[in-house]
């Protein structure tokens, strides 16, 4: 499903964004975002997932919480080589949006440390 939008960074920098989410959930309470990585194995530690592929989904998360009224964003990594699903942390997402100083959205914590 394509994603297109605009997040506005701190210093008031515009980014555009155009991506393609794997899969989306749109539940009354909340969104679940879930990316498919087929180009590399698992890693072992849910902690060692890629930086770039959690600002993706924090990025992903941040323009769909404002399409969707502000709504707390879940976000998965899939990994098909394993099979192996992991949870990215609340604060590892918020933490991804920190650095590029765009406002984070409510990221739905799923009681995940590290990953």
């Amino acid at each position: 499903m394509p994603v297109i939008g605009r997040i506005t960074g701190g210093g008031g920098e515009v980014f555009a964004v155009n991506g393609r989410i794997d899969r989306l959930v749109v539940q009354p309470d909340r969104i679940l975002v879930a990316d498919f990585k087929t180009d590399r194995t698992p890693p072992a530690d849910p902690a060692e997932a890629g930086e770039s592929y959690v600002s993706q989904l924090a990025v992903y998360g941040a323009i769909l919480s404002q399409a969707f009224g502000g709504r707390p964003v879940e976000a998965r990594l899939v990994y098909t080589a394993g099979p192996l699903v992991v949870p990215l942390a609340a604060s590892r997402l918020g933490a991804a949006l920190d650095r590029l100083g765009v406002p984070s959205p409510p990221f739905a914590s799923l009681g995940v440390k590290g990953a």
